[in-house]
């Protein structure tokens, strides 16, 4: 035991020597628990913030809060990796996650904590992701594509959500939030654990804020990179937040609601395989597709009305999502091979101030009791900006001949 003395032992990579796998096992584990925990939660959040706070600007208002401080926590959060390594920083940003449930449990008796619930949801996200994604487009397969392990992350990401929903809203109905959030706490803690059971470890990484400002700034090679991140921000917003409360408005029911979610979810795993083989063979020419799929569902959602024309545009829409993210996750990775860690942190930078002001966009909206059709018009926006990832393929030898130069890890 002495030799495991100077630090906590859970924070001590050479306990799990034993277990240890190579390639993405630990990355694909810690998906697969976050998202599982997580899962049974996330889609109920915004409606939780709705019901304690009986205002719907206040949901905007708070997921503002929390991408704002993921833009104000990112660097810092960077350096602390830097320092400690992506392993136990990923252990903090389970900590972090559990911190933000925990709190939502507490809100219940004082609106104060809600605060507290999304101060630490934005420590959560630059510490568990940072480290996820770095990791992830530094253990290459061999072949220098992650069209397959852009499908295998979404596919357990799809596997781990399936059950999520559906058992959320029976634990709410028969149970409440309480008990909801505590069964989630304990799977996002184990999560932390997850990355120190890869052979892959980081620690002391460089970072130059000069680069990182001109990647998120500059005209040159990551513009497209950039207009998909804001794209995929102002998709998620729409689909993240306004979505669930549409459909909450209508059948009120959290039942009906996670149903409906899982339901949905299990209609469109049956496409990941495809998919996958897809962008790795053909190219990612495909997101093109799922976009004006998934914009022309978008165009017919006002419409909708009662519980079973909201599925089937839901399970559509989730099949249409693969054809979306898996060429853009590919892609964005394909894109950072060799990048050093600022290329994540200009991830993490601007995604979340496009989220934050998405989120805000969405508050005057429904302030100014915009129609649905305008509320969904902006996730398609979002959906047409991320074909801008893949839209310098082809000039991609111009691009690295004309790019700022680029530090390694």
């Amino acid at each position: 035991m002495p030799k495991y003395s100077y630090h906590c032992l859970l924070f001590n990579k050479r306990l799990f020597n034993n277990f240890r796998v190579g390639g993405l096992f630990g990355a694909y584990l810690d998906n697969a628990l976050i998202y599982l925990g997580m899962g049974l939660v996330s889609i109920f959040v915004p409606l939780y913030v709705l019901e304690l706070t009986e205002n719907i600007l206040a949901v905007f208002g708070f997921f503002a809060f929390y991408h704002f401080l993921v833009t104000l926590f990112t660097f810092p959060s960077a350096f602390l990796i830097k320092k400690i390594g992506i392993d136990k920083a990923s252990f903090l940003g389970a900590v972090s996650r559990a911190l933000f449930l925990l709190f939502l449990i507490l809100a219940k008796n004082n609106l104060w904590f809600l605060w507290l619930a999304f101060f630490f949801r934005g420590w959560t996200v630059p510490l568990s992701w940072m480290p996820f994604h770095y990791t992830t487009i530094n253990i290459d397969g061999g072949d220098k594509k992650f069209g397959k392990e852009a499908g295998i992350i979404g596919l357990i990401t799809r596997l781990s959500s399936v059950f999520g929903p559906v058992l959320g809203g029976f634990i709410i109905t028969f149970l409440g939030f309480s008990w909801l959030y505590g069964i989630a706490i304990v799977i996002v803690f184990l999560s932390g654990i997850a990355l120190f059971l890869d052979k892959f470890e980081a620690k002391g990484m460089k970072i130059d804020a000069r680069q990182i400002l001109r990647k998120i700034f500059g005209r040159m090679k990551f513009s497209g990179v950039r207009r998909g991140l804001i794209g995929a921000s102002i998709e998620t917003a729409v689909y993240g937040i306004a979505w669930p409360i549409f459909i909450f408005l209508i059948i009120r029911s959290y039942e009906k609601l996670g149903i409906i979610t899982s339901a949905a979810l299990v209609i469109s795993i049956v496409v990941y395989y495809w998919a996958g083989w897809w962008v790795d063979k053909k190219g990612k020419g495909i997101l093109k597709v799922g976009v004006v799929v998934n914009s022309l569902n978008l165009l017919i959602r006002p419409f909708l009305g009662s519980a079973l024309p909201i599925f089937l545009a839901d399970a559509a829409y989730l099949t249409g999502s693969i054809l979306v993210w898996m060429p853009f996750r590919a892609a964005f990775y394909e894109k950072g091979m060799g990048e050093s860690l600022d290329y994540i942190i200009m991830r993490e930078f601007i995604i979340h101030f496009a989220g934050f002001v998405a989120c805000l966009a969405l508050a005057i909206l429904f302030y100014v009791q915009a129609s649905w059709w305008v509320i969904f018009s902006l996730g398609m926006l979002g959906l047409w900006l991320t074909t801008f990832i893949i839209k310098d393929e082809k000039s991609k030898k111009t691009a690295a001949r004309d790019a700022i130069p680029l530090t390694n890890p």
